[in-house]
């Protein structure tokens, strides 16, 4: 599995936090469900499979 380091502003790492916490997920897994769902949409919008 590959790294990566991202930086963000404090108000979307407090609700990142929230949201992993409500989910009962790591922040981590949190971010790569959002990455994956935003690909597999964006995939959708431009007709590729």
């Amino acid at each position: 599995m590959h790294s990566i380091s991202l930086k963000m502003p404090d108000p979307l790492a407090i609700r990142l936090e929230d949201a992993a916490r409500q989910k009962g997920v790591s922040k981590p897994a949190l971010i790569r469900d959002a990455l994956e769902a935003y690909l597999q949409a964006d995939r959708a919008e431009r007709g590729e499979n």
